[in-house]
């Protein structure tokens, strides 16, 4: 038996892969988000994106830099928390992203609006 995405109630019906209960799907087929609303959802879901890429990318630079430099021979003050910091925060930065890009993914192609912690939000 799986659980209803918006309202974790006990369903068997999907919409989609995506189980949902018989309330929230007649619930949602009516209250269809009018355009302005839609525009914003995915403009804020794609800024998400951009922001995450842009960190993503931010902490691979710095990654690739402490790779270059380690090497070298020429011991860095902080270079043995640096080593452990670099790899963990670009992971970290690359997890955040592929949530961002999960969230408008399931929100172009199924309707579901997400927030951060995977949870759905009810508009």
């Amino acid at each position: 038996m799986a659980y209803c995405a918006y309202c974790a109630a006990e369903t068997e019906a999907y919409h989609g892969e995506v189980p949902i209960c018989l309330e929230c799907s007649e619930r949602r087929d009516v209250e269809k988000r009018p355009p302005a609303v839609e525009s914003q959802l995915r403009t804020r879901l794609l800024q998400d994106l951009k922001q995450t890429s842009a960190r993503a990318r931010t902490a691979s630079e710095a990654f690739l830099l402490l790779v270059k430099e380690t090497p070298s021979g020429l011991p860095h003050p902080d270079g043995a928390q640096r080593i452990h910091n670099a790899p963990r925060e670009l992971a970290n930065a690359r997890t955040e992203m592929e949530k961002a890009h999960s969230r408008l993914t399931l929100y172009l192609s199924r309707g579901i609006l997400l927030d951060a912690g995977n949870t759905v939000v009810e508009e």
